[in-house]
């Protein structure tokens, strides 16, 4: 025999399902109860992938700017002596690179903007050798790019085409490619041209401090003298300055992104 629905108004029938809590409504209700590492891993995981599902226009960039550091932050591993050059470019340098080009693929919007971004960096690292050449040349300041080479071959002869490779593919190309795609998030703040001669001066203290503090800092790159730090200071202003005044001239990053939901809304071209 059926048992007959229950009739009348809402406020009549049974309320166990009718009152049952939403996920939403159910956290501030548990937020003291005990819980064990396991839900508080799963409770951060979620979160993690609900803010990556919601706002695309920050983490991605935040990720290519990340990746674009591979290759410095492996450079200045090796100089310190913490992990071989050659080591780091097959494990970090190399998948990094592979990650990059994959997020850009996936998220094509995005990956024209980085590629452009990337490009405006090789431009940006060419014209800092440019202001380096006097220096070469008639100030007898030793070119250390060769160096590259030989850490990336494990080696102790120098090998100038590898080493300036890795500086504008690698170095240059990667720190550049970090501004263009970060600076959006601050845009609202500071001008780009503004922004980037001061992560062109952010770039180059912590290429002093590299020389002050690594054992072999020195060796490997330059010594410190009143020249060679003068030098590397324009060399990283000239940096900035061009990738920024290319941004500009092309509209590219040059304003905050818009914000980027799934189905809400898409990123802004300019």
């Amino acid at each position: 025999m059926s048992t007959p629905l229950p009739s009348g108004p809402v406020s009549n029938r049974p309320r166990a399902l009718a009152d049952a809590p939403s996920s939403s409504r159910m956290a501030p209700a548990f937020a003291g109860a005990p819980v064990s590492d396991r839900d508080e891993l799963a409770a951060l995981l979620s979160a993690l992938f609900s803010l990556v599902q919601q706002r695309r226009d920050i983490w991605l960039p935040l990720s290519f700017g990340a990746l674009g550091f591979a290759p410095i932050a492996s450079l200045a591993l090796a100089i310190f002596g913490l992990a071989p050059l050659h080591i780091t470019t097959m494990t970090v340098v190399i998948p990094s690179f592979i990650t990059a080009i994959a997020l850009g693929v996936w998220y094509p919007r995005y990956g024209r903007v980085a590629l452009r971004g990337y490009l405006f960096a090789i431009a940006g690292v060419l014209m800092y050798d440019v202001t380096r050449a006097p220096w070469s040349l008639l100030a007898g300041w030793s070119d250390f790019v060769p160096n590259i080479g030989a850490l990336l071959l494990h080696r102790e002869e120098p090998h100038a085409a590898l080493g300036y490779t890795w500086r504008w593919l690698g170095n240059g190309g990667g720190m550049g490619l970090t501004f263009v795609m970060v600076y959006p998030l601050v845009a609202r703040r500071r001008d780009v041209v503004q922004s980037a001669l001061v992560y062109g001066v952010a770039v180059w203290s912590c290429l002093v401090l590299t020389l002050l503090l690594a054992p072999r800092g020195e060796a490997i790159l330059f010594e410190i003298t009143p020249k060679n730090l003068a030098s590397t200071l324009l060399g990283h202003l000239v940096f900035g300055g061009v990738i920024a005044l290319l941004m500009r001239w092309t509209g590219t990053n040059v304003r905050p992104y818009a914000a980027d939901r799934p189905g809400i809304a898409p990123l802004s071209r300019r």
